[in-house]
């Protein structure tokens, strides 16, 4: 898996907001963010154990609202030392685990409604990240990772989405933490945006 800081082609002008620089990428013609050809997808085997670094995709919404902004209120917190503060977390209270793909199964994808697709969320998550973009996450895997069994879903081959990119689900939670990539994609008129959002 390529371990690149930057997703295969693109190039990063950078645009300083504030207090943060947000690395602003613009999509060269047919190249998907995460490599490959726009619109075309592997046809991939499931594997049984996931690489040492996957991929999370959570929709606009839920990151900007229930992640990062709890997130900079968690790290304000730190640094002026009150205690018992704890991070957020990537999947929701009580969800089964926390569902992660891995990079292969993300090549192809542009647009925000191409990464809800691939990864076959459910109706109102790939509404949402059309209309409000969508986060792509890359944590290391948590040392003793324990893997959940999948839920089956009709038409999908064990270990893979509907639409065909592999899937894991990972027992537990995953805390948020300032060793993870994340990259924020949006749709524009003229195609999609990128954003390197540092944490």
């Amino acid at each position: 898996m390529a371990r690149s800081s930057v997703p295969a082609g693109l190039v990063h002008p950078t645009h300083v907001s504030g207090r943060y620089s947000v690395r602003m990428s613009t999509r060269r013609v047919n190249n998907a963010a995460f490599g490959g050809q726009t619109g075309q997808y592997a046809i991939l085997t499931a594997q049984a154990q996931p690489p040492t670094q996957v991929y999370r995709i959570i929709p606009g919404r839920v990151w900007w609202r229930r992640v990062h902004w709890p997130w900079r209120q968690y790290r304000a917190a730190v640094a002026t030392g009150t205690p018992g503060v704890v991070p957020p977390q990537l999947a929701h209270p009580g969800a089964p685990g926390v569902f992660v793909t891995d990079r292969a199964s993300l090549r192809g994808c542009d647009s925000p409604a191409d990464f809800a697709w691939r990864l076959s969320l459910n109706a109102q998550d790939q509404q949402e990240c059309q209309i409000f973009g969508c986060a792509v996450i890359r944590p290391d895997l948590p040392h003793g990772f324990v893997l959940a069994p999948l839920p089956p879903l009709p038409g999908a081959l064990p270990g893979l989405t509907g639409n065909g990119a592999r899937e894991w689900l990972l027992a537990g939670n995953i805390d948020l933490d300032d060793h993870m990539q994340v990259h924020f994609i949006e749709r524009m008129i003229n195609g999609s945006r990128y954003f390197r959002l540092p944490l």
